[in-house]
């Protein structure tokens, strides 16, 4: 197997965190309190995003190109902010509207 065939995914968008062994992305982007709709954040902010999907698209079709004996698992995770509501619910929702 060789791993160094891999694409390497761009340090301008995604770098690597060694304590938590992940990658992240090398950018902020803050949603209003209780919105949760992609067109409500900045134009750059959803291009650079769209940018980051591009991304990893290629570097995942890539990788299961050169290297099919391996899996990859990709994880979406978004935090949340620290404004005293329960979003259990309102996640739950988000969710659901956007299958």
């Amino acid at each position: 197997m060789k791993l160094t065939m891999l694409p390497k995914i761009s340090t301008k968008t995604i770098l690597y965190d060694s304590i938590n062994k992940k990658h992240k992305l090398n950018f902020v982007v803050r949603f209003k309190i209780d919105d949760d709709q992609i067109y409500n954040i900045s134009k750059v902010e959803r291009e650079k995003l769209l940018s980051v999907g591009q991304e990893l698209v290629r570097f995942i079709h890539s990788a299961a190109e050169n290297t099919p004996e391996v899996q990859y698992l990709l994880v979406i995770e978004g935090q949340a902010s620290k404004d005293g509501i329960d979003k259990m619910d309102y996640n739950y929702d988000r969710a659901k509207r956007n299958r």
